[in-house]
């Protein structure tokens, strides 16, 4: 028997997101959208009508992770009230052909998530299921025009570009998200108004690149004139109530005396730098396609503890890179010792088909 309007549950969807912090803030962005649009969304998959994996394929663990999760959540179907999955983000504009022929209890497949994409799907099978949006916000979640924020209240990540344009060796991101796309000042810049207005106080700057944001801009749009640098001046200007501004992995050759500056001259910067440096070996570090040496390296990072007071350096590291001999994991060793990092992520080396490396 059909349930009536009046006691059916209201029209659900849900996100499962994995990986990095931008494809965070790609699902907060598609169910800002969704709310917009007058659809419910779940935090609890298991309560939703269209379940959304947001997947990583960045190493071969981000992959297995992602693979795992679609199989869990495919479990929903029988156990749930889902009646679509929905798979999209880096894995299937990597493997989509693969996962087709691997997952065929996957629904739909989308590429990248974006907010019109994901509320055209949702759209369309809320009406071939003589459905339609029938409203219900979630609770304890702020709502921007932009975002359904998920992270805790009192900060939000900020991406300020997608892709990237890097010769990294081992990385396979500008394979699934192309290269370096920079938002416009002006759109950042009111975005940040938002979300600190509706109670954010710190914000967190995410990229690929960020030290390569602007480059791509013309000069109408605030490129050449404002890059990484005039942005950080303008938020920590023009924002008003934005207590703490964050920034995540910039790249060494791109760190410039006028971004420390800005970091420095900046009071909401928090004193804080994500600054990979992947190996300690000169050899290896030329086989990355890392265009900085392992002097320059330690001159950079020797010069940022100068220019910024009680900075926390912060880096990533890989291990097991093709070719890497005993002594070339010692260097990196040993650079750690030398730098004494506030935090260090390490990574066994994982092959990314189509790199390089």
């Amino acid at each position: 028997m059909t349930q009536s309007s009046s006691n059916r549950q209201p029209f659900s969807v849900a996100f499962v997101t994995l990986g990095c912090a931008k494809n965070v803030v790609d699902s907060e962005k598609a169910m800002g959208a969704l709310v917009r649009q007058g659809f419910a969304v779940s935090l609890d998959p298991a309560e939703a009508d269209i379940v959304v994996v947001n997947t990583c394929g960045f190493i071969e663990a981000a992959r297995e992770e992602s693979v795992e999760e679609i199989l869990n959540t495919v479990e929903l179907k029988h156990t749930g009230r889902m009646r679509a999955l929905v798979v999209a983000g880096c894995l299937p504009v990597r493997y989509l052909e693969e996962l087709q022929a691997e997952l065929p209890e996957v629904d739909h497949f989308l590429g990248l998530v974006e907010p019109e994409g994901v509320l055209d799907l949702c759209c369309r099978l809320a009406a071939g299921w003589g459905r339609t949006p029938d409203g219900g916000k979630p609770q304890d979640r702020h709502i921007t025009a932009a975002r359904l924020l998920t992270t805790p209240r009192h900060y939000a990540y900020m991406k300020i570009a997608e892709g990237c344009s890097n010769p990294c060796t081992f990385c396979s991101i500008p394979l699934m998200r192309g290269r370096t796309h920079s938002i416009a000042p002006d759109e950042l810049v009111a975005e940040a108004v938002e979300l600190v207005g509706g109670g954010v106080r710190e914000l967190i700057l995410v990229a690929q690149d960020t030290t390569h944001y602007g480059a791509d801009l013309a000069p109408a749009s605030g490129g050449g004139s404002v890059r990484l640098a005039g942005l950080i001046r303008r938020l920590g200007t023009e924002v008003e109530g934005l207590e703490w501004l964050r920034l995540m992995y910039t790249y060494p050759s791109r760190v410039t005396g006028d971004l420390l500056d800005a970091m420095a001259e900046t009071p909401q910067v928090v004193p804080y730098l994500d600054i990979p440096v992947q190996h300690g070996s000169e050899r290896i570090l030329k086989a990355m396609g890392r265009p900085m040496g392992r002097q320059a390296l330690l001159e950079l990072l020797a010069s940022i503890r100068e220019r910024i007071q009680a900075v926390a350096l912060r880096t990533s590291i890989i291990v097991g890179f093709p070719g890497e001999t005993e002594a070339e994991f010692e260097d990196t060793l040993r650079i750690v010792d030398a730098v004494g990092y506030a935090q260090a992520f390490s990574f066994k080396y994982s092959a990314r088909p189509g790199t390089p490396a």
